[in-house]
């Protein structure tokens, strides 16, 4: 995967969490992560109920868009600000963990950067032409080096 590759996936990971918390999570297939920090935006949401933070004769009666917009205009500020911190976790966690595995996927040795992934021509190399990253020497590159 290239670089410009891993970027993209992680923040399209991250977007998806802004939409609905868990979805970026669910794009990485990492599943047991994602039904945790879905789990804990409901228990969140419920907590909310649960105390009397948001009466519930506020929840709209009908399912429309104008009700529900009504009723996320009737939130205190201290729930949208705490809401809003939750799904930035959950982005951020997202996005690292999107980097983590970009970071993590196994290059070749003697074909591939290790830094940057760009493909190297030359075996013999001592260093990334593109980054300018040291290279360990591979086997190959010892034994034909007199």
């Amino acid at each position: 995967m290239t670089n410009g590759n891993s970027r993209r996936r992680a923040w399209l990971a991250a977007g998806l969490s802004i939409l609905l918390p868990g979805l970026g999570h669910a794009y990485l297939r990492r599943w047991a992560r994602m039904a945790l920090w879905f789990g804990f935006m409901i228990a969140f949401a419920a907590m909310l109920v649960v105390l009397p933070i948001i009466p519930v004769e506020t929840f709209p009666q009908e399912f429309s868009v104008d009700a529900f917009v009504q009723f996320q205009r009737s939130l205190p500020t201290s729930v949208d600000i705490a809401r809003w911190l939750v799904t930035g976790l959950i982005t951020v966690d997202a996005f690292v963990i999107a980097r983590q595995e970009s970071t993590e996927q196994t290059v070749d040795a003697g074909h591939r950067c290790p830094e940057c992934g760009k493909e190297l021509d030359d075996d013999s190399l001592s260093f990334c032409p593109w980054c300018a990253t040291e290279l360990e020497p591979t086997a190959d590159t010892e034994e034909s080096r007199p």
